[in-house]
């Protein structure tokens, strides 16, 4: 975990949810989303990789199945959104609360990320 990551999103399970939408009647399918993946590409976004999703397999090792990811962002959040927002740093004496996050050597003071809680 805290790794810099880029990560691109799928665009079809993004948009459309994964699971279900097939089985719902009021589901109407966007031809426009195809599986081909030159047909809707989405640009590669930086991030922070805040929780590896792992599942033991049969040999009884732990095998990585994804992560949650957070997006950084750079500039001025909105205003509405300041409480949900995490400053990346590059030293702690530039922290204003607990949960910025401290990346020794980051080149920007206009980073930052949105986070929430997990239940």
């Amino acid at each position: 975990m805290g790794q810099l990551v880029y990560f691109q999103l799928l665009a079809r399970p993004t948009l459309e949810a994964f699971g279900g939408v097939d089985k719902d009647p009021s589901y109407w399918h966007e031809p426009g989303l195809s599986t081909d993946p030159l047909i809707l590409n989405m640009s590669l976004i930086p991030g922070i990789v805040v929780h590896l999703v792992r599942s033991l397999n049969r040999g009884g090792r732990m095998t990585p199945l994804g992560a949650h990811v957070l997006p950084i962002r750079r500039g001025q959040p909105p205003e509405f959104m300041q409480d949900l927002v995490a400053r990346i740093v590059s030293d702690e004496s530039l922290m204003v609360e607990d949960y910025d996050i401290v990346l020794p050597g980051w080149p920007y003071d206009d980073a930052y990320c949105f986070g929430w809680p997990y239940p």
